[in-house]
């Protein structure tokens, strides 16, 4: 991973807790260290990055509890 891309992982990880309380299923979109979008398929949430940022500076992922 880039840099970039693992401050926003970072970024994720810190905030995991908060985020499945706001967005538990959900697909988030992080961009610049911040939730910038929601979606409930990982396709939407890729179209919505893709559209608005340069490959490559954004993070998306499912926010899931871990077993």
């Amino acid at each position: 991973m880039g840099e970039l891309l693992n401050k926003q992982y970072k970024f994720f990880m810190d905030n995991k807790e908060m985020l499945i309380e706001k967005y538990k299923g959900r697909f988030v979109v992080i961009h610049d260290e911040e939730v910038v979008g929601s979606f409930e398929s990982d396709r939407d949430a890729y179209v919505y990055c893709v559209t608005h940022f340069k490959v490559g500076t954004f993070f998306t992922q499912q926010v899931v509890a871990e077993p």
